[in-house]
């Protein structure tokens, strides 16, 4: 399976889009949260489009905001849906972010975290950013449909369902601090929205391949 796309996350240091096209990015990961400094804005997302780049969200309201269990995860969704229908991207796919590596005593408000978020927004919709445990755990389970897996706590392994992978992070490109990604699948979530669904995917296999960019 090949890679799709390059592509790249940040939050509070954005690089110049147009920098980053020539560095051969032609997607952006953004944050949805309740610190608007961290957000993307509308601005951003009109210059991204401009510059040929697609947009994908990622809801991140602290690295263990999955902590709070069910009602957490129906709050966080119902802002995060309120935030990206604010930026005309109503019905996009939405990544809620596991940041942390789960003890086993974390996993019952993990599980029930994802569950609430599903309940708003529906499965079609709910995604989630962590690495290969939290992403296997809740394509297995059901409760989610897009996966962006991070190379932490991953061990090297990889969940083939995984839309996106972050294989570099903390990078100092373009003016800004950004992190790298890679799409395996032509639909990740993004906006604009492709025509085509996402290419349905049963087996948990383990895939070792990974372009690291520097």
């Amino acid at each position: 399976m090949p890679i799709v796309a390059i592509g790249y996350d940040c939050s509070w240091d954005p690089p110049d889009q147009g920098c980053m096209r020539g560095q051969g990015a032609t997607f952006i990961v953004r944050y949805g949260s309740r610190d608007p400094s961290k957000n993307l804005t509308q601005s951003e997302l009109d210059s991204a489009l401009r510059n040929m780049l697609s947009v994908a969200i990622v809801w991140q309201e602290g690295k263990t905001q999955m902590l709070r269990g069910y009602p957490g995860g129906q709050t966080d969704a119902e802002d995060a849906d309120a935030f990206v229908r604010g930026l005309g991207l109503a019905g996009i796919p939405i990544y809620f972010s596991c940041d942390f590596d789960p003890a086993s005593g974390d996993w019952v408000n993990v599980d029930a975290y994802m569950d609430g978020a599903k309940s708003i927004v529906g499965k079609g919709r709910t995604g989630g950013y962590g690495g290969k445990p939290f992403i296997s755990r809740q394509f297995d389970a059901g409760r989610m449909t897009w996966g962006w897996q991070t190379y932490a706590w991953s061990g090297g392994s990889w969940d083939t369902r995984a839309q996106l992978r972050q294989v570099q992070n903390e990078v100092t490109l373009c003016g800004g601090k950004i992190d790298w990604d890679e799409a395996w699948y032509s639909d990740f979530g993004q906006w604009p929205r492709p025509s085509a669904p996402p290419v349905a995917t049963t087996a948990d296999e383990d895939d070792e391949q990974t372009i690291h960019i520097s």
